[in-house]
């Protein structure tokens, strides 16, 4: 079974150890291998109290 949001993309989860600028990479595989990597520059912010 696959773990998918309801907008059909992957459910991925990450805690950060601080708020800042990121950039991380992504990686998806086909049933034939075949790849796809991105990387994307991402913004934490402060965890609601």
């Amino acid at each position: 079974m696959k773990s998918l949001a309801k907008d059909g993309f992957a459910v991925t989860e990450h805690r950060f150890a601080k708020p800042g600028d990121y950039i991380v990479r992504v990686e998806r595989a086909n049933e034939r291998g075949e790849k796809a990597i991105a990387r994307l520059w991402l913004t934490v912010s402060a965890a609601a109290k």
